[in-house]
């Protein structure tokens, strides 16, 4: 859920930090590599979790219904549903973040680097949403200054 939420994101940070996490947990290398790649997943269960976490983040949570049914079809909960969106809102916070700080891999991560490619294979309702939210910047990151402003008295 979380690598999904970062490649829809378009954030190579969260894609490469959470592929790290995976690897070190119980999530097969196919279904990862799947994620990474905009693949299909063999895993109907999986498969639907990963449809239905994209589909929030592309559609900025307006899943239709048929999406909500195909999710609870596949054996999720409402607390699972919850559990995506909390996900969601998370990702969404760390990608501006890291997005407008242009924060450079940890070397732990490093074996792990992702790169958003437009090239890849995006299923039609995806290109309708997506269009171009990535700007193009280079490899140096930015400091961010997180010192209070002179908004805080």
């Amino acid at each position: 859920m979380q690598i999904a939420t970062s490649v829809e994101n378009e954030c190579d940070f969260c894609v490469a930090a959470y592929t790290a996490v995976a690897k070190g947990q119980t999530l097969d290398d196919v279904v990862i590599a799947a994620v990474r790649q905009r693949r299909p997943i063999a895993d109907a269960r999986l498969a639907a979790l990963c449809m239905f976490t994209t589909r929030i983040v592309a559609l900025h949570g307006f899943v239709s219904d048929a999406d909500v049914a195909a999710f609870k079809g596949a054996g999720w909960s409402d607390a699972a549903m919850l559990g995506v969106i909390l996900n969601v809102a998370m990702k969404s916070m760390t990608k501006y973040v890291n997005h407008i700080a242009e924060t450079p891999l940890n070397p732990p991560f490093e074996a792990f680097a992702w790169t958003p490619s437009r090239k890849q294979a995006v299923p039609a309702w995806r290109q309708e949403v997506r269009g171009s939210r990535r700007r193009d910047h280079g490899s140096q990151s930015r400091a961010l200054n997180l010192s209070p402003g002179p908004w805080h008295t």
